[in-house]
């Protein structure tokens, strides 16, 4: 796409807006060249992108652009013309919810709108609670304050699957985007109530924690001025725990937050400092939908943080009860495997997807709704999970109070929860794991991601430093080589991701990223002692790096 032309083109159907057309004019030629080079991709993770004009932005015209798509997707279906949409504390998050609306509207489908910023796991419960078609949240997740987005679900609650993105992918490449009214048209309709009351009961109903013993935890909780800010607040008080709440205003900007993310230490800047003066067990962060949720817990004279591999082993081990029907773990072959140890050790069933909390959500909606297997435990390593069967969707509204249970639990008997996992580690061996994110030019992102993946697939590698590999499972290809013989990988969609498992008992997962200019590195390594598995890994990883260097 030539930008300038492109740029030219917005520049001219757009001239007597005057609002789009002062933004137009102050671009400069790095954000021309950015914003009008290509278009924003729909895929299974939805749209998500810069604040911005022109194709390759998010902003009026392509957020009508795809709920047009949308639309005409649920309209080819025999789903209920109905859709649920919530959005997080973003810039122009709420705009963009009642734009959709109104478009949808326009279309002759029903539109809800969440009357304030929401969770995104309660969309999920939602559009399952009231039947329907589809459902939208406008959020980027743990992106930087510039960044906003697009999500779809289906009438499960589940986002949606590949065959379902491709054909609103079909629908969207189909729209003019210059066919959008900007006037207001008609009523928006905003969701009852109800429904988060219903959502925050089958929340309370689920946990049900030791009142007596949830008194003795002392819990400092951030909402990063996210979505997390009620539910979580609410529900961490009424159950007892002795709570101290900051950052819990909405703010588009997250208080000068880089990036609002859970897993990055700088988030949690404030959080540390209040829990120092408070004597605070641990600090809980959800990031701006709270559909994640970060921990760190008091050791010695600091807070120490526990990755989404270790909280999630933590997690399985509690939920673990003995008696009932089987029961199934899911989660993805990115994932850290201490829990899926730990399930197997009880005879539970495990079961590993791709990347993407839509392909666990499926499946634990599955077996939600099934009778010989009962969903026990979701969670990728990004610190998402599940549990329960009135959401499918990671949620960390009951994560969070899972979490906080868990350690009430430990502080009774004199254990904090990284005591915890350095015994579970005792156990089951120490797995160690670490993402590196490859940061990618926007311009040849693309080229530069195939470049990678190619040298990979290559079949010319069979060594990297001093580790062999043993096998490689390649999701794109559906298929798995070990020595030599290659053989079908089935039970998985297609999509570009990549796992090399090497001797030492270490693994590395290589993926392009589906809604950013990244591709990500996933290193594992197991050993009996932790010394071992730490030098594994730092191994792996440096060797790892060296062979992809003339690309990164």
């Amino acid at each position: 796409m030539d930008a300038m032309k492109c740029y030219t083109a917005w520049c001219d159907r757009l001239k007597d807006d005057a609002e789009y057309t002062d933004e137009l004019m102050q671009l400069s030629d790095a954000q021309i060249l950015e914003g009008f080079s290509c278009e924003l991709a729909f895929g299974t993770g939805g749209m998500r992108g810069i604040i911005g004009m022109g194709p390759n932005r998010l902003n009026d015209l392509t957020v009508s652009r795809i709920t047009r798509a949308v639309g005409r997707y649920l309209q080819g279906t025999q789903l209920p013309q109905v859709v649920a949409i919530a959005y997080d504390t973003r810039k122009f998050s709420k705009r963009f919810a009642e734009l959709a609306a109104q478009t949808l509207e326009r279309m002759g489908i029903k539109a809800y709108v969440f009357k304030e910023a929401t969770p995104t796991p309660v969309l999920s419960f939602a559009v399952d609670a009231m039947k329907a078609g589809l459902g939208i949240v406008i959020t980027a997740s743990h992106n930087p304050p510039q960044y906003n987005g697009y999500k779809v679900y289906d009438h499960r609650g589940v986002q949606i699957n590949p065959d379902v993105a491709e054909k609103v992918t079909d629908y969207y490449n189909q729209e003019d985007i210059f066919d959008y009214k900007k006037e207001a048209v008609g009523q928006i309709h905003y969701m009852d109530d109800s429904i988060l009351d219903q959502y925050v009961a089958k929340v309370e109903h689920l946990l049900c924690p030791n009142k007596e013993r949830s008194i003795n935890l002392s819990v400092v909780y951030t909402a990063l001025h996210g979505t997390g800010s009620q539910p979580v607040s609410a529900l961490l008080q009424k159950m007892g725990y002795q709570t101290t709440l900051i950052q819990q205003n909405p703010d588009s900007n997250f208080g000068g937050l880089a990036s609002p993310n859970p897993e990055s230490r700088d988030a949690y800047v404030e959080a540390i400092k209040e829990a120092k003066e408070k004597g605070a067990d641990l600090i809980l962060a959800t990031d701006p939908d709270a559909d994640r949720v970060g921990v760190l817990v008091v050791v010695g004279d600091d807070y120490r943080f526990l990755n989404g591999n270790q909280i999630a082993g933590i997690l399985m081990h509690h939920l673990i009860k003995d008696g009932g029907k089987k029961q199934a773990v899911v989660t993805t072959v990115v994932s850290g495997e201490l829990a899926q140890t730990i399930a197997k050790e009880h005879g539970i069933m495990v079961n590993t997807t791709l990347t993407g909390f839509k392909y666990i959500g499926d499946l634990a909606h599955k077996y939600q709704q099934g009778h010989d297997v009962a969903f026990l435990f979701g969670y990728e390593e990004s610190y998402g999970y599940l549990t329960g069967d009135f959401v499918h969707d990671k949620d960390a509204v009951i994560a969070a109070l899972l979490i906080a249970e868990v350690a009430a639990k430990y502080k009774a008997d004199g254990k904090n929860l990284y005591d915890v996992w350095e015994e579970l580690s005792h156990e089951y061996g120490w797995f160690v794991e670490e993402l590196y994110t490859v940061n990618l030019p926007i311009v040849d992102c693309a080229s530069r991601s195939k470049a990678i993946m190619g040298q990979l697939r290559g079949g010319n590698v069979d060594k990297v430093g001093d580790f062999t590999i043993l096998s490689t499972e390649d999701y794109k290809m559906g298929t798995k080589t070990c020595q030599g013989q290659v053989t079908p990988l089935e039970g998985y969609p297609v999509s570009d991701v990549l796992k090399l498992h090497f001797d030492k008992h270490a693994w590395v997962a290589v993926r392009p990223s589906g809604t950013e200019p990244k591709i990500k590195l996933y290193f594992s390594a197991h050993a009996d002692d932790e010394q071992n598995a730490r030098a594994t890994l730092a191994g792996i990883k440096e060797a790892f790096l060296r062979l992809l260097s003339d690309h990164i």
